[in-house]
């Protein structure tokens, strides 16, 4: 009995692959009656393993709980075993070479491997690049029994890229990462934040420019247009001889842009995995944390327009640095009365 009840929660699970449904929905999808589904759909909620999203006098959805996976998306049981494999495969090459790596090394190293080995798992491009939609701890046990078809390969080249990782720094190892998947976006953010550092004002403008020609137009519109709002303030900042003065709060508007745009960035790359629609993705995962993170971006932006505007009264044009060719053009028109 309890052997059966076992696979009739394994069947609720399945079920709910991506998609929430009511318990009649689950009852019709694993061909089971209405109340061995309620008995075992309640069993599963205690366990944490689903959860209610919308309740009401007459209806009532549950949705499965994935809290080893980013945003609780949900994951096939057959690619959790393949994960589990890979991490225990990677973290036991560190430890022959007596080291435990950092999250974001172990991140790298799985999404390389998976890569080089043609492994089909979900991965996605997020806000430090590309990582295993399964989240990826090194102070885990992955131990398992489970060995892929290919587990010879995996671990062929789980040693070659263990070996050969050798950085002085996690920025050496995330500029690597984005210059070997060709990610010009994220290498220009990431020196753009170093730029803003060093409050090197030249730089800082340069990359902006250059972010600004980078920025994925086709994914969302309003992600454009912040990008847009964003650089053109941190010009004017510097007609205003205030940049240097306020890289704090450039930096800050950029994180919480950059947020925003990771977040479509994740949603762009798993709704590329056929496993995933895009259009469930944002029902029933994505709209609130998209919605809130495009918030705290316009909040940000709009802080910076704020400064600007604040000391446009006190500006005086003519302490404006003019180029030569521009400062003559200036004195030209200076004379000029509009008549021939």
């Amino acid at each position: 009995m309890k052997r059966k009840g076992e696979e009739v929660k394994e069947k609720i699970l399945n079920s709910l692959w991506l998609k929430p449904f009511t318990i009649q929905q689950i009852s019709k999808e694993i061909d089971s009656n209405w109340i061995t589904v309620e008995k075992f759909v309640k069993e599963l909620e205690q366990e944490g393993k689903i959860k209610e999203i919308i309740s009401t006098d007459k209806l009532t959805l549950y949705q499965k709980v994935d809290e080893d996976t980013y945003y609780n998306l949900p994951l096939k049981k057959e690619d959790k075993e393949l994960f589990n494999f890979i991490f225990s495969t990677l973290l036991n090459k560190y430890k022959e070479k007596g080291k435990i790596p950092n999250r974001t090394e172990f991140a790298k190293s799985t999404v390389q491997v998976i890569h080089e080995t043609n492994t089909p798992l979900p991965v996605v491009w997020y806000l430090y690049g590309q990582i295993p939609l399964m989240i990826a701890d090194p102070q885990k046990d992955y131990s398992t029994q489970f060995k892929p078809d290919n587990h010879k390969k995996i671990e062929e080249i789980s040693e070659k890229i263990v070996n050969n990782q050798n950085y002085s720094s996690t920025k050496e190892l995330k500029l690597d990462h984005y210059e070997r998947y060709n990610n010009e976006l994220y290498s220009t953010k990431e020196n753009l934040l170093s730029a803003l550092k060093d409050k090197d004002t030249k730089k800082i403008l340069d990359l902006f420019n250059q972010f600004y020609i980078v920025c994925p137009i086709g994914q969302d519109e309003e992600m454009f247009f912040l990008t847009d709002r964003l650089c053109v303030v941190v010009r004017k900042l510097k007609l205003l001889k205030l940049l240097k003065d306020n890289v704090i709060n450039i930096a800050l508007a950029l994180d919480s842009l950059w947020k925003y745009m990771a977040i479509n960035q994740l949603i762009d790359s798993l709704a590329k995995d056929k496993r995933y629609k895009k259009n469930e993705l944002m029902q029933f995962y994505f709209n609130p944390v998209v919605e809130s993170k495009k918030y705290m971006a316009e909040e940000a932006i709009s802080n910076l327009e704020s400064i600007y505007l604040s000391n446009l009264d006190d500006f005086d044009i003519n302490t404006l640095e003019l180029s030569k060719e521009a400062q003559k053009i200036r004195d030209i028109m200076e004379d000029w009365t509009g008549e021939d």
